[in-house]
């Protein structure tokens, strides 16, 4: 009789928990999604690290979150409308260059990173930059529709958390004390909550963190809270049960997770 091999561990799905994400690298301590900030986040001793997906004119996809060049850059209009030649000589806050997905997954091989895709154009481009790099087993895709998050995971195996229209089907129900109707898609292994989600801000009450943990874990699924910066509430949500914590200061939660 054939045994077949048990499945490879994925080192993002796979790791134990509760863990301490650098949310755009710790933007509360430098330049967001800059090199220099993953930088600082590893040096504070994190293994994940979390980021967003812009992409040029050319394709080219970033570590970089808004649509528009103007909060972060001296330029201003969409990254979508500049090339990535033109991209390369700016600054972030006039200090750090910006940084392509390529060298975020390149250049920090040992880290765990969460992606939000943000944009139907930016799919392909994300899926060649983690084929390239070799990255797929410690990729979670988040921050896009479901369909996105599940291409992705069919063309290069990487992780994803619920998609948009899933989890606000997850919440509602939760917070209405419904177990959620959800058969999650092939690849979703995380819910990711916004401490403010909704009128109840359900991640900031005890009770209700607690009963989305209970939710998700009899779905399979383990629960990312973000943006947490304070260690009360950091902790607080660790003893609820969440599988990771995305914040902005590493420097303030740093050696709690």
């Amino acid at each position: 009789m054939t045994v077949s091999p048990a499945p490879a561990p994925h080192r993002y799905a796979d790791h134990p928990g509760p863990w301490l994400s650098a949310h755009r690298g710790g933007m509360g301590i430098a330049p967001e999604n800059t090199a220099r900030a993953f930088t600082q986040a590893l040096d504070l001793g994190l293994r994940h690290l979390e980021t967003d997906v812009r992409v040029t004119a050319d394709g080219v996809p970033l570590a970089f979150h808004d649509r528009t060049l103007d909060r972060v850059t001296e330029l201003r209009g969409p990254v979508a409308a500049r090339t990535w030649d033109e991209l390369s000589r700016t600054r972030v806050l006039g200090q750090e260059p910006l940084l392509r997905l390529d060298e975020l997954l390149g250049g920090f091989p040992e880290s765990l990173v969460s992606i939000d895709i943000k944009e139907a154009q930016a799919v392909r481009p994300v899926i060649e930059a983690v084929r390239r790099t070799q990255a797929a087993d410690r990729v979670c895709v988040a921050g896009g529709w479901d369909a996105w998050l599940q291409a992705a995971h069919e063309a290069c195996g990487v992780t994803t958390a619920l998609g948009w229209r899933a989890l606000t089907h997850f919440l509602t129900a939760t917070r209405a004390g419904v177990r959620p109707a959800l058969r999650p898609r092939q690849g979703a292994r995380f819910v990711h909550v916004s401490l403010d989600y909704g009128p109840a801000q359900i991640m900031r009450s005890p009770r209700l963190a607690e009963r989305v943990v209970s939710m998700a874990t009899a779905l399979g699924l383990g629960v990312v809270a973000w943006t947490v910066n304070d260690v009360e509430t950091a902790d607080r949500l660790r003893a609820a049960g969440v599988a990771g914590v995305i914040t902005d200061r590493p420097d303030l939660l740093a050696g709690r997770h």
